[in-house]
């Protein structure tokens, strides 16, 4: 799992979003593995959230929860 703590705005206002790192994520872990399966997820955290950004990232996956698996 990869976490980036970066929000659209932050992106934006390097010239970048988040969606084209994502694809350029991707692109270079082919580079690096070209059978590495690879999908990518956004987790959302209110604007209100404390803390570094790397931090809320982990803190929003680590309380998340998945449905049960499907048989």
């Amino acid at each position: 799992m990869l976490y980036v703590g970066l929000d659209e705005t932050a992106a934006q206002a390097q010239g970048t979003s988040l969606g084209k790192l994502a694809t350029q994520v991707r692109a270079f872990l082919a580079t690096l593995s070209p059978q590495a399966q690879t999908h990518a997820a956004v987790a959302l955290a209110p604007t209100s959230a404390q803390g570094e950004p790397i931090d809320v990232v982990r803190q929003a996956w680590a309380t998340r929860r998945f449905p049960p698996a499907s048989r």
